[in-house]
């Protein structure tokens, strides 16, 4: 069974220029090209916005933690390649945890290829970014 997958048309548009625009720096490696598409592939865009209350979207604040240790945690958003800063906890959308929590919804248990082995965590929380205002999502 596929993932759900929600985004809104502006993060999917954004993402799409991304990967379409040969100018956009730094430029994705074909693994992270790959990724990205088939990603994107699954990606729907609601009709109702309202449908997107619950899931995560780009620059959204997103905390998971594993179920197997509920120490092991942390905190991140997902952000544009160019906007990275892992100091401050801003992973590119080029990254596999990235790609595994944009467009899950709040409680799903997402996996991704870590450098030591297959990680799976679920999202506990989701902070919506509205103009430059961090607000909890309705979960």
């Amino acid at each position: 069974m596929k993932p759900t997958i929600k985004l809104n048309r502006a993060d999917k548009l954004r993402l799409k220029t991304y990967i379409e625009d040969e100018n956009q720096r730094p430029r994705p490696n074909a693994d992270q090209r790959t990724a990205l598409l088939d990603f994107l592939s699954l990606a729907k865009v609601p009709k109702e916005s309202s449908n997107l209350e619950d899931f995560v979207g780009l620059h959204d604040r997103v905390v998971i933690e594993s179920s197997q240790n509920p120490t092991d945690s942390f905190a991140f958003s997902i952000v544009m390649p160019e906007e990275a800063d892992i100091d401050a906890d801003l992973i590119s959308i080029l990254s596999p945890v990235s790609l595994a929590a944009l467009g899950r919804k709040s409680g799903d248990t997402i996996q991704w290829e870590a450098p030591g082995g297959i990680r799976e965590m679920r999202i506990i929380s989701i902070m919506r970014q509205l103009q430059g205002v961090t607000q909890p999502a309705a979960i």
